[in-house]
């Protein structure tokens, strides 16, 4: 689970730190609107109140998402936390020391949970889609587009852009006067789902049970699996019922792989006229020529290259149990166009380094060999003749010849191509 910021319904990074600075995003300018800044000079934070935690990554989602379309339609699902959980003992994310846009957990914990389960709404949301929204709660993965220098996304609350005085806006809270940064975003963000309903903690594990499910029906699920034609894969070592001794044997978990994720939170827009541009040439031409009220023509003055050419992009990594194995995760080589316009397919780390160069502001890979991840066979079996040969000669295949078209100097009649009979 992570953040989810109630105002955009943009994904939120959550981190330790007091209730005013423990949901961050990545702005496209920093605090003086300067677009060539540094990616800490551009994080900001917003206070608990503006937030919840109704986001979560879900790695099957992500790799299987023409699948779970189907099923994450705003639908009831049951939910329940396991008992191993990210070390809470901060956040449970902390900042790769090599790599400050790597976000990973240090170490996990075995609590006994105290959830009960809880009925949920699950909503898919794909990359880079605009809004969507249930009766409760409105999600997005995505703020502005690529053409238009005046479309972004408040994240908190919406503030007066005003330059002359140094922050964006001001309240006070219980007395105490706080200020925060430029709190607007751009860009498209990743896969997730929404999860309306979630009452949790951010940086959470949970599990996701089918609508309906109960401890009671146990009985019922064996029995409907027992009943299952498909094969069952094997959790021990053949063994023979007559050497069986249920004191000296090895079992696995079955169809369970434990996994690490990677999950690619935004990235900034490919510019109409240089997708791969990753260099800004006026990184004040923000600052000096945005005013909410301008007209189209002031605004023009705003290099819209620069914009799309700021370096966005933060990572989230973390271990997790799932019924396929997520490390077959493979290069999406689907886009043919994609590629040959960034030179890169479609690919995500670790296969590929942690990279928001120009020729990487494209989604990441979100495919899986389906054939190793399936939980049982797809195999069908064909009798076959014992026999030394199959009869092949067809005696009363027809053979036609092509159309013969009047005055041509190719008699089409004499033309007979291999595939027409």
């Amino acid at each position: 689970m992570i953040g989810h910021d109630t105002l955009s319904g943009l994904p939120l990074i959550r981190l330790d730190g007091s209730a005013d600075e423990r949901y961050w995003a990545e702005s496209f300018v920093d605090t003086n609107g300067k677009l060539d800044a540094s990616y800490k000079d551009r994080l900001f934070s917003i206070p608990d109140r503006f937030a919840n935690n109704e986001c979560a990554i879900c790695p099957e989602y992500e790799l299987r998402q023409p699948y779970f379309n189907n099923f994450f339609t705003d639908a009831e699902f049951v939910i329940k936390e396991p008992t191993v959980q990210l070390n809470t003992a901060s956040s449970g994310l902390q900042r790769d020391p090599y790599e400050e846009r790597h976000y990973h957990n240090i170490d996990y914990s075995n609590k006994s949970s105290n959830q009960s389960w809880n009925l949920v709404d699950i909503l898919s949301i794909a990359d880079s889609i605009t809004a969507k929204r249930n009766e409760l709660s409105l999600y997005s993965a995505k703020a502005g587009n690529a053409e238009m220098v005046n479309d972004f996304k408040f994240v908190g609350q919406e503030s007066k852009i005003d330059y002359n005085k140094k922050q964006s806006f001001t309240e006070k809270v219980k007395g105490k006067k706080l200020t925060y940064p430029y709190n607007f975003v751009r860009g498209s963000f990743g896969p997730f789902i929404g999860v309306t309903g979630y009452k949790g903690e951010a940086n959470r594990v949970i599990n996701i049970y089918i609508p309906g499910y109960s401890v009671g029906s146990m009985d019922k699920y064996f029995q409907i699996r027992y009943e299952d034609a498909s094969p069952y894969f094997a959790i021990s070592d053949r063994i023979s019922i007559k050497s069986f001794n249920e004191n000296n044997i090895e079992l696995f978990r079955g169809d369970c792989y434990i996994c690490n994720f990677t999950h690619r939170i935004n990235r900034n827009f490919q510019d109409p006229s240089a997708p791969n541009a990753d260099t800004i040439v006026d990184e004040n031409c923000w600052k000096e020529n945005y005013e909410p009220n301008k007209s189209p023509e002031d605004l023009n003055k705003i290099n819209i290259g620069d914009l799309n050419a700021v370096r966005l992009g933060s990572w989230i990594t973390f271990k997790l149990c799932s019924n396929i194995n997520l490390s077959m995760r493979d290069l999406d080589f689907s886009y043919p166009d994609e590629a040959l316009l960034t030179g890169n397919q479609r690919t995500f780390y670790p296969l590929s380094e942690i990279s928001t160069e120009g020729n990487y502001k494209i989604p990441e890979s979100g495919i899986i060999n389906t054939g190793i991840s399936n939980t049982v066979s797809q195999r069908y079996n064909f009798s076959q003749s014992d026999i030394p040969y199959v009869k092949n000669n067809f005696q009363t295949r027809i053979a036609f010849s092509d159309i013969a078209v009047n005055d041509a100097f190719k008699n089409g009649y004499r033309v007979f191509q291999a595939s027409h009979f």
